[in-house]
């Protein structure tokens, strides 16, 4: 186990870091990545040394921003159509048709405020590609709750660790 976190091993664990968070943000396998667990686990590492915790919260921080751009690709190529399966159950179509007139209002704080609710961080790029929303006025919110959100997450497993090891 030692070698496997020695520091020749870094690069890797940052790639791990990388996809692990990419993958978050990818719709539908999202919300069975378990990204809280690997950003306080490598809040620990960088409290120990062996990672970097501001290279950390930068590879976390960069996944969310291109996990959120290809949700938000995948929403904009979708049809403005309301999908079949929610048009054929009325009550579900009224729902689907408010989602998409609350996210061109309110898009950018959703994806703001999305990125710190599970499940919600991963649909809401889709949903705002769905409402046509421009993803450059999104990218400053995405950016900032990713920073924020992946310095929260780091940063309670480096104090974590920091405070068992006193």
């Amino acid at each position: 186990m030692n070698g496997l976190l020695s520091h020749g091993s870094t690069p890797w664990l940052y790639t791990v870091i990388f996809a692990i968070v990419l993958a978050e943000a990818i719709m539908l396998v999202g919300t069975f990545i378990p990204t809280f667990s690997t950003l306080v686990a490598a809040g620990a590492l960088a409290s120990h040394g062996t990672l970097n915790l501001a290279v950390v919260i930068a590879v976390a921080a960069t996944a969310v921003v291109i996990g959120d751009r290809l949700g938000h690709l995948t929403g904009g190529t979708a049809t403005t159509q309301v999908p079949p399966a929610i048009q054929a159950r009325p009550r579900w179509a009224r729902a689907w048709t408010r989602t998409q007139r609350l996210m061109a209002r309110h898009g950018q704080r959703a994806v703001f405020i999305g990125r710190f609710i599970p499940v919600v961080r991963t649909i809401t790029p889709y949903l705002t590609g769905r409402a046509r929303i421009p993803y450059r006025q999104l990218l400053p919110y995405s950016a900032t709750a990713a920073l924020l959100w992946a310095s929260a997450e780091a940063g309670i497993g480096f104090a974590a660790a920091t405070g068992a090891s006193l």
